[in-house]
């Protein structure tokens, strides 16, 4: 099943009341490509996985991501200034790899998401680019089911897509993170899609799981450490 993107306005706008218009488009990577390669190269970027890579490598990483059936690389901007606010990646879920770790369906839609560095602070900025893209996604009336697989260490990401309806789901071992799998439906985001921005928290199933992973790798750490000044006898010179 293909995105209907094609049929949705370039670029599609989304009136946020008290807010700004945000624009979304495609992705044109020689316009793009010099503030993806600023932003991935940012010290909150780490989750993203792209630290350290060269213009080059970023440009031929995105040029096989916007060439993959299936999926779309998109730009939101706001329109009152025409800065850029997020990378928007889709793709179908249950023909990708994270479709193998639950029961994905054909009207799922998955996407990766980056906040932008933004020049000033903006209130609620996360909170209304998430609207925006929700409503864009929701636009292809085939898609039922938007969900996303953060990474569990991620606090601030599950977060914000928690303070945007998403609920989650479970924990998934992906072959590159522990990720929390989190969904939002269609009928859940139509009845939140105007409300103002409730308080951040996480819920309890979700605290648990960050704080579980988080002792399974100390025990992991400290059972490295006691095996440490055994195996460094082995090795040391007679």
């Amino acid at each position: 099943m293909e995105h209907r993107a094609a049929s949705l306005p370039t670029p599609y706008r989304v009136d946020i009341p008290g807010f700004d218009v945000i624009c979304i488009r495609p992705l044109v990577l020689d316009q793009d490509i010099a503030d993806l390669h600023d932003w991935f190269n940012r010290d909150y970027a780490r989750f993203w996985g792209l630290q350290g890579k060269s213009r080059e490598q970023v440009h031929e990483i995105y040029r096989a991501l916007v060439d993959r059936p299936g999926s779309l690389v998109l730009i939101g901007s706001l329109m009152s200034t025409e800065e850029k606010i997020f990378l928007l990646e889709t793709y179908q879920p249950d023909a990708d790899g994270l479709g193998q770790h639950y029961r994905a369906e054909p009207s799922d839609r998955g996407f990766h998401f980056f906040l932008a560095p933004a020049r000033v602070l903006i209130p609620a900025l996360t909170y209304h680019a998430f609207t925006a893209m929700l409503d864009y996604l929701f636009q292809d009336p085939s898609v039922q089911r938007i969900v996303a697989e953060p990474d569990i260490r991620n606090h601030k990401a599950l977060a914000r897509l928690v303070q945007r309806g998403f609920q989650p789901a479970k924990v998934v071992q992906l072959h590159n993170k522990t990720a929390q799998l989190v969904v939002l439906n269609r009928t859940r985001f139509s009845a939140s899609k105007t409300l103002a921005p409730p308080k951040i928290r996480l819920p309890p199933q979700m605290a648990r799981a960050n704080f579980h992973v988080f002792i399974g790798r100390v025990i992991r750490k400290l059972r490295t450490l006691r095996r440490a000044p055994g195996q460094r006898r082995q090795h040391k010179p007679r």
